[in-house]
C-alpha cells in the first residue's frame, strides 16, 4: 500500500507543481460546481414546498387543499395540471 501511495504521489507532484496556481484553483472550481448547484437547488425547492405548505394550510375547504397539492405535485414533476390526460380517473 505504501508503495503505490509513494508511486502515486511521485507522480502526481511534479504535475501540481509545473501546473499555475490559477489552474489548480479552476479544476477545483469545477469540480466543486456541480454539489455546490445541486445543493442550492435542494434548497430552494424545499423553500419553495414549505412556502406551499404555508399557502395550502390556509385554505378552509379540505378538497381544494388535496387538489392545491395535487395540482402542485403534477407541476413539480412538469406534467400540466389543466391537460386533460393529467386529471384523475375518479374525478368527475
Amino acid at each position: 500500500m505504501s508503495l503505490f501511495h509513494d508511486a502515486a504521489a511521485g507522480a502526481l507532484s511534479p504535475a501540481l507543481f509545473d501546473l499555475p496556481w490559477w489552474a489548480i484553483t479552476l479544476c477545483a472550481l469545477v469540480l466543486l460546481a456541480e454539489p455546490v448547484r445541486r445543493a442550492l437547488r435542494d434548497r430552494a425547492q424545499r423553500r419553495l414546498d414549505a412556502f406551499m405548505m404555508k399557502k395550502v394550510d390556509e385554505l378552509p375547504d379540505p378538497e381544494r387543499k388535496v387538489q392545491a397539492l395535487i395540482d402542485y405535485r403534477r407541476t413539480d414533476t412538469g406534467q400540466d395540471p389543466s391537460s386533460p390526460s393529467a386529471a384523475p380517473a375518479d374525478r368527475a
